[in-house]
């Protein structure tokens, strides 16, 4: 009797479990030429967020590279877009002061639609924004946008170069503060939109993460301005007790020098100031042996106008009033005042004459007669625009009953 013998293949089954790979080594660079690098996009909410060749009409290029992370490559993002691009998962467990720089474009209607960065520490369940409007080196333009990025209201917005877009690329930069000894950090890049008006949106490319041996200071600030002083405040970037300002003619651009040392408990009292200028601070933190951190700026202020000489006294017994302060706009520019222009151009205050303005718009003549001018405003058409039409300083300590403020 023959016997068969059948040798049968044994089928294995495995179950594959991926764990997701966690970023250990610093610094770290992502360009994402040879893929998404472990950036995944969430479009669950009407999201747009694509990988690839930016090819819109604003939005055309790549930082580095062809490739780069785009609400929409070749057109406009959605209306009630609530969309996210999300990072691989760092360990900091190794850094003191972890800091991202990463490139950016957004061209987004100003205030209603935008993109921010943030953070999470578990898994995702909660986030928290990193930094806030008005920090420098390029981050968020504003602290309002309708659209509600990642749940809040800070971040990059606007057109174009005229309504605060970024009108390119351009490199942002931010200390990850809190995050430092962390084993688990997620980023991502959250965008949201309103529903209505589209652009073409935002975009970020060569995101580097770093160790910094010499931390920036954050949150300067500039209160209590006067015609010739203002005080300076800011926030310790790590253990550093001594920090080197510099406050210099707005649009000077980056210092040369050291600037002006102190050790003020991170705050500083300019003085000597000239009045009705525009300057601009930086602050950078002076760690002795570990040299110094990036400057840090600029932050803005414009010193007010010098008070003009005391007027003529007043003294309101009962009822009984004295003007300290006349301006009848007939002069031009009216003694005194500043602000965005008196030129007639639009998107500036103007003296005008009678029947000057636009057709259709502003009144046919002046209240008070004299040479028959008055203030008036002359529209761009852009919404956003802001002008300021400032008085000079006026002194009321003649007051003795308090003053009054009247106008046509």
């Amino acid at each position: 009797m023959k016997r068969l013998l059948l040798t049968l293949p044994l089928l294995f089954i495995f179950s594959i479990w991926c764990a997701e790979a966690q970023v250990t080594t610093y610094p770290y660079l992502e360009d994402f030429e040879s893929g998404d690098g472990g950036w995944i996009a969430d479009n669950t909410t009407a999201g747009t967020w694509a990988l690839g060749t930016p090819a819109a009409t604003v939005i055309n290029s790549a930082d580095s590279g062809s490739n780069a992370w785009v609400t929409n490559l070749t057109g406009l993002y959605n209306a009630d877009e609530d969309s996210f691009v999300t990072s691989p998962i760092f360990d900091f467990s190794t850094l003191n002061a972890p800091s991202i720089e990463m490139s950016v474009w957004w061209n987004s209607e100003f205030s209603w639609d935008g993109m921010a960065l943030q953070s999470s520490i578990d898994g995702g369940a909660t986030w928290q924004t990193v930094g806030a409007s008005g920090d420098a080196n390029n981050w968020y333009n504003d602290n309002s946008i309708g659209g509600n990025p990642g749940g809040q209201q800070d971040g990059w917005t606007g057109r174009v170069s005229t309504n605060n877009g970024s009108a390119g690329w351009v490199i942002a930069r931010h200390a990850l503060n809190g995050l430092g000894g962390e084993s688990s950090v997620i980023l991502r890049i959250a965008f949201g939109s309103d529903g209505s008006v589209q652009d073409e949106g935002t975009a970020f490319d060569t995101v580097t993460i770093f160790e910094v041996s010499c931390p920036e200071p954050s949150g300067i600030t500039v209160a209590a301005v006067t015609e010739n002083s203002a005080d300076i405040t800011w926030d310790a970037g790590g253990a550093e007790s001594l920090w080197d300002i510099v406050i210099q003619t707005a649009g000077t651009g980056l210092p040369t020098g050291s600037g002006v040392s102190t050790m003020d408990n991170i705050a500083y009292d300019a003085s000597s100031l000239t009045p009705s200028t525009a300057y601009e601070v930086y602050v950078r933190s002076n760690c002795d042996t570990d040299g110094f951190s990036n400057w840090v700026g600029p932050i803005n202020f414009t010193t007010l106008n010098e008070p003009p000489p005391a007027p003529l006294g007043v003294t309101c017994a009962s009822g009984a009033s004295s003007f300290i302060f006349t301006e009848n706009f007939d002069d031009n520019p009216p003694s005194g005042w500043t602000g965005t222009g008196f030129d007639g151009s639009n998107g500036n205050w103007d003296i005008a004459a009678a029947g000057a303005n636009s057709f259709g718009t502003g009144p046919a003549n002046a209240y008070d007669g004299g040479s028959g001018t008055h203030l008036e405003y002359e529209a761009t058409g852009d919404a956003t625009d802001i002008a300021s039409a400032i008085s000079p300083a006026i002194d009321l300590t003649a007051a003795l009953d308090g003053a009054e403020l009247s106008f046509f």
